[in-house]
């Protein structure tokens, strides 16, 4: 929710001031003059943006404040972990990709654990969901020719990311398996899938996992949220946002994640199929130029990515009779894609995956 004109309430008036007393370490300049633009809500945070004059000059950027659901001190000693984690995330990532080609970084400023707030620099660019929505009309051409460049960077940067020295581990398979088999439960529970449709996926999972390398099972640092809504593209360059759920993970969880976004533009019939397997090319080719979707552990991402996202749209209540619809389209797509994947696998029928 964007509020113009917002007065800053009282826990954001203690950061601005503490900004401005401080001015000379984060602006270089001795007396600075906040003006705040817009407010936005989120479920677990809020943002203020505001316009910071320095001299001649003006910074734009973004106030970030976590929010407490509740008094509990553990809950704010998380919350207090992932306000630090995020600020270090974006300072280790913004001296990474400084000077590498077509890829931008948001620029930290200040980090206010005791207000768990996180103060960044504002970003050019429009998002890459918004770009791709455009992209359906596009014929080709500079334009479409960029938009593949950027999605090339964009596995660029998850390649650049995971060369970041992190603790050494092991993703586990047994744990995919698990947190997979939770949704299908959940799938299960509201008759969405049967037994043997639930048995039949397990299979697949089973079967592939015999085939995935150990050297793929090596942890590296993960975005946890990879996907066109948290990507800025300016041209060809590409800024990615939000690392406040960056953690260890599997090599293939962001690429996969921003993989089937993408890939779901397959089932409009207004968007060029030829245009979605380019878009998809580019993506792979930034990260690795070998890589291939049936790889196993690649598909198994995939897998785990449809699963989450047909038991969303399956347990999520519908708004009105026109969302419930399309829902039941969109579940229907996604169901089609997993009986695809394991059929491949497996040759196995999941019939009434297309009919719930």
């Amino acid at each position: 929710m964007l509020t113009e004109g917002f007065v800053p309430t009282e826990g954001f008036v203690a950061i601005l001031e503490r900004l401005q007393r401080d001015s000379d370490r984060y602006f270089g300049a001795s007396t600075i003059a906040i003006e705040p633009l817009a407010h936005f809500q989120r479920r677990r945070s809020e943002l203020l943006k505001v316009r910071i004059r320095a001299g001649a000059g003006a910074v734009y950027a973004y106030v970030k404040r976590y929010r407490l659901e509740s008094s509990d001190p553990a809950e704010r000693d998380f919350v207090t972990a992932r306000v630090e984690t995020d600020f270090a995330v974006t300072e280790r990532i913004h001296r990474l990709v400084a000077g590498r080609e077509g890829l931008r970084s948001v620029r930290p400023i200040a980090c206010f654990p005791d207000h768990l707030a996180v103060i960044t620099e504002e970003a050019p660019g429009e998002l890459l969901g918004r770009v791709l929505k455009r992209s359906a009309w596009l014929s080709g051409g500079r334009n479409f020719d960029n938009l593949c460049t950027a999605l090339e960077r964009v596995g660029q940067w998850l390649k650049a990311v995971q060369m970041m020295d992190g603790p050494p581990g092991r993703f586990s398979l047994d744990e995919m398996r698990d947190y997979l088999d939770v949704r299908l439960v959940r799938l299960r529970e509201v008759d969405a899938i049967s037994p043997d449709e639930r048995q039949a996926i397990l299979d697949y999972f089973d079967e592939q996992r015999g085939n995935v390398a150990a050297a793929d099972l090596l942890e590296v640092p993960i975005h946890g949220d990879l996907c066109p809504g948290n990507v800025l593209v300016t041209g060809s360059e590409i800024t990615v946002l939000d690392l406040a759920m960056t953690r260890p993970g599997s090599m293939y969880t962001d690429l996969t994640h921003m993989y089937t976004h993408i890939e779901s533009d397959r089932t409009k019939r207004w968007v060029s199929q030829q245009k979605v397997e380019r878009l998809l090319r580019a993506t792979l080719r930034g990260f690795d130029r070998n890589l291939s979707p049936s790889k196993p552990l690649f598909a198994l991402n995939v897998l785990q990515h449809l699963i989450c996202k047909v038991a969303k749209l399956a347990t999520r209540p519908p708004k009105s009779r026109f969302d419930a619809a399309y829902k039941r389209y969109l579940r229907g797509q996604y169901h089609a894609r997993v009986r695809t994947l394991v059929r491949s696998g497996m040759d196995l029928e999941l019939n009434s995956l297309v009919t719930q």
